[in-house]
């Protein structure tokens, strides 16, 4: 079942990701093995393509 923005933004606030950002990338990337000082919950697939991809970022801690 694919979440809808306000579902996503609403288990963020239930679950303390009190920080949420929009994240722009360029296309036909991906972010491959990465670390995050922080704990991250994002509403996208780690892969895509040409056209780059816009999406949200809940941060907690």
């Amino acid at each position: 079942m694919k979440k809808s923005k306000d579902e996503f933004l609403k288990e963020l606030e239930l679950t303390g990701f009190s920080e949420v950002v929009t994240v722009t990338r360029e296309g036909s990337t991906g972010l491959g093995d990465h670390h995050h000082p922080f704990e991250a919950k994002a509403l996208i697939s780690e892969s895509y393509g040409p056209q780059g991809v816009v999406y949200l970022v809940g941060r907690k801690g």
